[in-house]
C-alpha cells in the first residue's frame, strides 16, 4: 500500500533507508516557475487529476487531495489525503516544503505517513525534489516531482475536473510531452471536495 500510494501521487520517493536527495534524469532541465506567489498557490485545495510516470497504468484510479498551509516565511505543511476505490482505507500523508523565501518554484519536500487526524505514524521523512513548473494559481498548476524516477503531476482547483486549462497543454508542449501521455486518475470517480 506504501509504494501504491507514492506511485498513484506521483511522489515516488526513495527508501527511508537512503538521507540524500534523488538524482532524477530529467530534474537539471525542468525549470521552475519564477516570481511564485506562495501565499496564492499555498492555499485552498489541489486535486490531482493526471499523472505521467512510468509505473502508472489506466487502470490506476485514485482520488488526491492536497491541502497546503504556510507555517511561516519559509515553509509550508501539506496535508495529503488519498482514496482509491481498490483500496478500502483511507491514506494520509503530511509534507514540509523548504525554502520558500527565494520565490522559486524548486523545493525540498519531506514526506510521511499521518493519521488522519494528522498525527505522525512514523518519525522519519521521506526526501525528494519537488517543482513548480507553471500554474495560474486559481485553476491549474503542473508540478515535475524527482524521487525515484521523474513523474509530471496536473494538478486542479476542481476535484473532478478532467479538461484542463489550455495552457496546460502549452506547457506540457515546451516539456516535449502531450496531454495523450498522461493517466486521468481520477477518471469515473466521484472525488469529494475537500
Amino acid at each position: 500500500m506504501f509504494r501504491l500510494t507514492f506511485l498513484l501521487v506521483g511522489l515516488i520517493a526513495q527508501s527511508y533507508a537512503e538521507p540524500d536527495l534523488p538524482e532524477c534524469e530529467l530534474s537539471r532541465y525542468i525549470q521552475p516557475i519564477v516570481n511564485l506567489n506562495a501565499d496564492a498557490y499555498f492555499k485552498g485545495t489541489w486535486y490531482q487529476t493526471h499523472i505521467y510516470a512510468n509505473e502508472i497504468t489506466d487502470e490506476m484510479q485514485v482520488c488526491v487531495s492536497i491541502k497546503p498551509t504556510i507555517t511561516s516565511s519559509s515553509s509550508v505543511s501539506q496535508f495529503y489525503t488519498i482514496m482509491s476505490p481498490d483500496v478500502e482505507e483511507i491514506y494520509h500523508g503530511e509534507g514540509m516544503l523548504t525554502p520558500l523565501s527565494n520565490r522559486i518554484g524548486k523545493y525540498v519536500v519531506q514526506f510521511r505517513d499521518v493519521n488522519n487526524e494528522g498525527k505522525p505514524m512514523a518519525e522519519e521523512y521521506l526526501s525528494y525534489y519537488e517543482t513548480i513548473i507553471d500554474t495560474d494559481y486559481e485553476n491549474y498548476s503542473v508540478v515535475y516531482n524527482c524521487g525515484i524516477k521523474d513523474s509530471f503531476v496536473i494538478l486542479n482547483r476542481r476535484p473532478n475536473e478532467l479538461k484542463v486549462h489550455q495552457k496546460v497543454e502549452d506547457v506540457l508542449k515546451r516539456l516535449g510531452r502531450n496531454l495523450s501521455d498522461f493517466i486521468p486518475i481520477n477518471k469515473n470517480l466521484d472525488c469529494p471536495k475537500n
